[in-house]
């Protein structure tokens, strides 16, 4: 599980600024069109970052 780089920057997130940042932050970006998962798939934006970094951004930009 550790191997998908979204789960690893989301624990480092979560460990930097706390479990309940994490969840304030991915609803935001749900809420600003930011998909976890698309339809059907295990895969959604975060999986299309290529760095941690990329993925800890706390604005969403698309």
């Amino acid at each position: 599980m550790l191997d998908k780089l979204r789960i690893r920057a989301f624990a480092r997130f979560a460990r930097e600024y706390g479990e309940d940042e994490l969840v304030r932050c991915l609803m935001r970006n749900k809420a600003d069109g930011i998909v976890y998962h698309y339809d059907g798939q295990l895969v959604g934006d975060y999986d299309q970052c290529k760095t941690e970094d990329e993925i800890i951004i706390k604005t969403a930009i698309k």
